[in-house]
């Protein structure tokens, strides 16, 4: 997560979304016999876990986040072709 009062990212420890979770359960015993063990309550499950994770660009630094897409963008005006870092930007589910 990126605190803008001090200018810096930084990793923070914060419970999974039920999706993640859901997923996560999913792959118990799939190569090998196995079980999902939950260190957590249905109730809380259900009330006090998100739906589903934030976008990682919602917690990036702006500045970080128009170089990955202005990088993107050189990549893809090659392939594809005009492409620019602030329509890749305005084109996100989420614009910043």
């Amino acid at each position: 997560d990126h605190d803008q009062r001090v200018g810096i990212s930084a990793l923070s420890t914060k419970f999974i979304s039920r999706a993640a979770a859901t997923q996560r359960s999913g792959r118990a015993g799939r190569t090998q016999p196995g079980i999902c063990l939950r260190m957590y309550t249905k109730e809380f499950f259900e009330k006090n876990m998100s739906a589903f994770e934030p976008p990682e660009s919602a917690s990036m630094p702006l500045d970080r986040l128009y170089l990955q897409a202005k990088q993107l963008a050189e990549k893809l005006h090659v392939t594809v072709g005009k492409y620019t870092a602030e329509g890749l930007l305005k084109e996100m589910v989420q614009a910043p």
